[in-house]
């Protein structure tokens, strides 16, 4: 699962929409594109009004969440949101 945040932070670190789709084209299978909605982006703003994190942070946990999915990362932000989703690192998945 991927997203729109993540395509976003890919632009922003200054990745081409060219090299963003090369990134991504690795998984061949399984791989579901998703977009954050309204719901999800004020559900996100709450949560960073009582946790010290960041927006894209809450905003990839709640959209791991309503997918469903594992969200796989090393960032210590979402060991505090880990009673709402399934959080491994990268060494416990690989």
């Amino acid at each position: 699962v991927y997203s729109d945040i993540n395509i976003a932070e890919l632009k922003h670190l200054g990745y081409s929409l060219v090299e963003i789709n090369k990134i991504f084209s690795v998984v061949k299978t399984n791989r579901l594109f998703i977009h954050t909605n309204r719901q999800q982006l004020e559900e996100a703003r709450r949560l960073i009004s009582y946790l010290d994190i960041p927006l894209r942070d809450a905003l990839h946990a709640l959209l791991a969440r309503d997918n469903e999915a594992i969200l796989v990362s090393n960032d210590k932000h979402f060991q505090l949101l880990k009673y709402l989703i399934n959080i491994k690192k990268t060494n416990e998945i690989i």
